[in-house]
């Protein structure tokens, strides 16, 4: 096992050797003195304004399982211009990551002096400007930055960088802070917004045009420090936008300019907002156009550079899987309990569009195996997962019925129509077989989805039953009760008690089981009912999950004779023999 102090240690006195390290005296910055030790290293370079460098070596107590991290001392940073890798705020040099350059059981001193190494060369590079191209990847870094000019605090761009058809947008300032902004950038015709704030409780305060004109590359290396006479230059040698821009600046005091720029392999929105401006001059009969005042009068006013934080699922697609995702069903779903509840967590990621519907309220007593918490308590539980999932995800689609399944099926059947699959959490027989006899009779193109669980989870027990194929009645014997069941059929009959227990009177009879096993229930069926929807399956299939037989037994319940010689804690599809 590693120690910590032992091996800084013994990387300094190795590294002393034919380094210029030392242990420093004086007061450390704030930034610095958070680590546990520091190293000072003074490095010679070759450069017409200076000879010398001076930097900390910081360790945390978790090396040499994590690199040093390495920064140039303030008065180092001032003698340096912009140089790629190396941060302007503080003086931090990227040097390795230890996610990605694993170095386990390699000799302390070997992984410092690589570090100090891999911080000469980004400083040597970027003295002879042979990693100029590396700018581009830190040019939100740069933007970003404090120089003369303060940028504006970042904005959340709420819609999709392809969507924005209409080049006037606005920028608004919300009355709650969404992703600790209080300003938005959004079409003003964006339903997804106004819904987020309506279901939100929020409100926009107030809001100032911007104009959107597309990809625009520019040369400008840092520091960012724009003025009106090089913003009227950028634009005036685009024709293809010169005269809208101009009708744009013309309407309005403040003009926003929002573009997208490419960095790497993606597109970021950037833009900047101009001062007021002053088009009544004195010694002029007519008032000067905005426009012209970019480089006239307030050429030498400097713009307020506007960074956007992409708040769209294309963006947080390729940020999480690396792609935009290809599968988006829309899934309906009635009965929104412990297992209702908790499969959604499972559906969310292959769908952004859900229609929820259950009547009832999230009761306290139930909150230890619901997906939702206390703080929803006594809220409609559809409601109150609508509100759950937008604050994951804003862009979602998703409408909230608080009426009973059985008035949606006989009054509102359109709002099924549309959807790709519909979900019945119910656990109760004459409901769901009530809907899937109308859903034949109507012909309801939807595949219906049955999920239900037996006392204590000794059995799952899912239905996949695509239209024309088998009932849901098919599944049930004659008295209605299920073929795969796991919870021998005599038991139910003679009522066992222990299969419904109560806590005080008739209202309180539930049904024992608990979040593990519906966790391990649940990840279990998932990726079969996820293939099956993926693959459009025009079978019905039964799927039986068999669980903890052993407490079963301990209760002694006794077990049906279809699970007999079955693995128990799997899913299998047993519909084979109907």
């Amino acid at each position: 096992m590693y120690d910590f102090e032992e091996s800084i240690n013994r990387a300094f006195m190795e590294l002393e050797k034919f380094e210029r390290i030392s242990i420093p005296t004086e007061n450390l910055p704030k930034k610095i003195n958070y680590f546990g030790k520091v190293w000072v290293w003074k490095k010679l370079f070759e450069s017409r304004n200076f000879n010398e460098l001076d930097f900390y070596i910081c360790f945390t107590n978790e090396f040499p399982l994590c690199y040093p991290r390495i920064y140039l001392t303030a008065d180092s940073l001032q003698k340096l211009e912009y140089i790629p890798h190396v941060s302007i705020s503080n003086g931090f040099i990227c040097t390795f990551d230890s996610k990605n350059y694993p170095r386990y059981g390699a000799d302390p001193e070997n992984i410092v002096f690589d570090s100090m190494m891999k911080a000469k060369e980004i400083i040597n590079k970027g003295l002879n400007d042979k990693n100029l191209n590396d700018i581009n990847q830190e040019f939100l870094a740069y933007w970003n930055q404090e120089y003369d000019e303060k940028p504006i605090e970042k904005v959340i761009a709420w819609q999709e960088l392809g969507l924005m058809n209409d080049e006037k947008l606005k920028m608004s300032e919300v009355r709650n802070k969404i992703a600790n902004s209080k300003c938005i950038l959004h079409s003003a015709n964006d339903e997804s917004f106004k819904n987020y704030l309506k279901e939100t409780n929020n409100a926009i305060e107030k809001s100032l045009d911007a104009y959107y004109i597309g990809l625009l590359d520019f040369d400008l290396l840092p520091p960012f420090t724009i003025t009106n006479k090089c913003v009227s230059k950028m634009l005036s040698q685009n024709n293809n936008i010169l005269y809208k821009v101009k009708k744009y600046f013309n309407s309005c005091k403040t003009p926003i300019i929002v573009f997208a720029k490419k960095i790497n392999r993606s597109s970021c929105l950037i833009g900047w907002m101009h001062k007021c401006f002053q088009n009544k001059r004195n010694g002029f009969r007519k008032e000067i156009d905005n426009f012209s005042l970019l480089s006239m009068h307030q050429s030498r006013d400097k713009v307020r550079r506007i960074s956007f934080e992409k708040l769209s699922s294309q963006r947080l697609n390729i940020r999480t899987i690396g792609e935009e995702k290809s599968d988006n069903f829309s899934f309906a779903i009635a009965g929104l309990g412990s297992i209702g509840s908790n499969f959604l967590h499972f559906l969310k990621a292959c769908s952004t569009e859900f229609t929820l519907i259950d009547k009832e309220a999230l009761k306290i007593e139930n909150i230890k195996r619901h997906y939702l918490g206390l703080n929803y308590a006594n809220m409609n539980k559809a409601e109150a997962l609508k509100k759950h999932l937008l604050s994951n995800d804003p862009n979602q689609k998703i409408n909230a019925y608080t009426s009973s399944i059985i008035e949606i099926v006989k009054n509102q059947l359109c709002i099924l129509e549309e959807k790709d699959y519909f979900f019945l959490c119910l656990g109760e027989y004459n409901l769901e077989r009530y809907i899937s006899e109308l859903f034949s009779q109507n012909k309801l193109n939807i595949p219906t989805v049955h999920i239900w669980v037996e006392p204590y989870l000794a059995g799952g027990h899912c239905l996949y039953i695509p239209p024309n194929t088998r009932t849901y009645g098919d599944f049930f014997e004659d008295d209605s009760y299920y073929r795969y069941n796991v919870i021998d059929k005599q038991e139910y009959i003679c009522k066992n008690d222990l299969l419904n227990l109560r806590e005080t009177g008739c209202q309180s009879i539930y049904t024992p089981y608990g979040q593990l096993d519906i966790t391990l229930f649940l990840s279990k069926i998932f990726p079969i009912v996820y293939a099956l929807c993926a693959n459009k399956c025009s079978e019905a299939k039964a799927i039986t999950w068999i669980g903890n037989l052993k407490l079963i037994e301990s209760k002694q319940i006794k077990t049906s004779e279809f699970i007999a010689g079955k693995p128990i804690n799997e899913a299998i599809i047993c519909n084979e023999e109907i």
